[in-house]
């Protein structure tokens, strides 16, 4: 009984979860006058994709937004994790002076709240004249997920066995070798939740792609739905569902796909041997 009873919270808690996302494809998929038919319907009659093909046909904009967030996003990750892997192997192999503090100080890097970045970031690439470019983005993004990708790799490298590099390094491999033969093959898991992390927080950002983007070249799919929720005649909630699916989806499977990674890597950053 006790276990039924588990089963039933769990599956509620699942249908309270996804039903404000369900509703976004559902209302993505209906034609403009049952979009706003009362009482509402749960099946679009007929299922339409009008919605798609006005945000990206249409008006055309959409195209382009997607395009950059697609750019950005994949660089900003590549680079996050590339970093970040060398940063936290030299945090969890080399005990220098201050180490602790170091590592401490990205960590708090993280906690401050990015609205008041804004500002001094946006002096910055105004001076640099990186201001609406996907440059400014990108340099952002690096920047901002770079503790997250530290702390959550370094975890991983602690758990492996610093033996297996000195074997090998006796075996004549470099630090270099034993880093992208052994450490790296073994911290895959590592590597792959904190590619998955990042990847997802980029694709999602919004406040920054909204400050630092001013025209369809370098505006991203969070600014684009905003545009569609500030329109001065008409709010096509059509228009607008559309656009959150194509921003929901994609991560969404994504995440279903490497949901085993994303497991592996929480948990073996967190326990310690």
């Amino acid at each position: 009984m006790e276990e039924k009873l588990k089963h039933i919270v769990i599956v509620l808690a699942c249908i309270i979860a996804f039903f404000p996302i369900g509703w976004i494809i559902i209302t993505s998929l209906k034609t403009r006058f049952e979009v706003y038919t009362y009482p509402p319907t749960f099946i679009p009659h007929p299922p339409t994709l009008r919605s798609y093909y006005e945000i990206y046909q249409a008006r055309g904009n959409f195209k382009y937004y997607a395009l950059n967030s697609v750019i950005v996003t994949i660089i900003s990750t590549f680079f996050t994790i590339g970093l970040g892997t060398f940063a936290s192997y030299s945090f969890s192999r080399f005990k220098f002076k201050f180490n602790e503090f170091f590592l401490l100080l990205f960590l708090t890097t993280r906690m401050i709240p990015p609205m008041s970045l804004a500002v001094p970031f946006y002096i910055i690439m105004k001076k640099l004249g990186l201001v609406d470019t996907k440059y400014s983005l990108i340099l952002m993004y690096t920047v901002t997920n770079l503790p997250l990708a530290i702390w959550l790799l370094k975890g991983f490298f602690d758990e492996i066995p610093q033996v297996l590099e000195d074997a090998a390094k006796v075996d004549g491999c470099s630090r270099f070798t034993a880093l992208t033969h052994i450490t790296l093959p073994l911290s895959r898991p590592g590597l792959a939740a904190a590619f998955i992390f990042t990847l997802i927080i980029c694709w999602n950002e919004f406040l920054f792609a909204r400050i630092f983007t001013l025209s369809t070249a370098s505006k991203t799919l969070p600014v684009g739905i905003a545009e569609l929720l500030g329109a001065e005649y008409e709010l096509d909630w059509g228009n607008v569902s559309a656009a959150a699916t194509t921003i929901i989806l994609p991560m969404f499977f994504f995440a279903v796909f490497l949901q085993k990674h994303i497991v592996k890597g929480i948990l073996g950053g967190a326990v310690k041997g």
